[in-house]
């Protein structure tokens, strides 16, 4: 077990400050669009976290082949 000194607590603390108010002023700038976006990666991302291995390599392949299909791809003209 680690243990952090007073210092180390307040420099720990500026930290985490730090990056979230570089976090909120990046999202800041993203359109209602890219928000929704991340939000829809960050319910993916739990998803997986919580799949056990052997679903999760089932479902990629499933992913996988799903956007190999002519209906996926976007035309590249």
């Amino acid at each position: 077990m680690l243990t952090l000194t007073a210092e180390g607590l307040r420099a720990l603390e500026r930290d985490m400050a730090e990056r979230d108010a570089w976090l909120a002023e990046a999202l800041g700038t993203l359109s209602e669009t890219e928000r929704e976006v991340l939000r829809l990666a960050g319910a993916l991302m739990d998803h997986l976290a919580e799949t056990e291995p052997q679903e999760l390599s089932q479902e990629l392949s499933s992913w996988k082949a799903a956007l190999q299909t002519p209906s996926a791809r976007t035309p590249s003209s």
